[in-house]
């Protein structure tokens, strides 16, 4: 058994390569950070691209849940009425309405 008392790992055990973990939320992964490497790849931009917490991830899943609701309310609307040009139709105008009162929603939370 190791004569190391403190719980610690012997500095000669840790690679000195290895990225450090950190608390800062602010500091950058050096996986996700593709512009700290000038070789980075095209997989390495896309992950930035999509990083938590960046506005073109935060639009991508915004645009992917209004299509998912979109043909979700298309499907619900084919099985009650049958005719697929209503449903699009009613799935056309539900998105349109519930997009924009959505925006109404926010607007009025942002004067409040």
């Amino acid at each position: 058994m190791d004569d190391n008392s403190t719980g610690t790992i012997p500095e000669s055990t840790i690679d000195p390569d290895a990225p450090r973990p950190t608390s800062d939320p602010n500091t950058p992964h050096p996986r996700i950070d593709a512009t700290a490497s000038e070789s980075a790849t095209d997989a390495d931009r896309s992950i930035t691209l999509l990083a938590r917490g960046s506005r073109t991830r935060a639009l991508c899943k915004a645009l992917c849940y209004r299509v998912l609701m979109l043909l979700t309310t298309v499907g619900i609307a084919l099985g009650v009425t049958g005719d697929p040009s209503v449903a699009i139709d009613i799935g056309l105008a539900t998105t349109i309405i519930k997009t924009a009162t959505y925006y109404g929603y926010e607007r009025l939370w942002n004067a409040v």
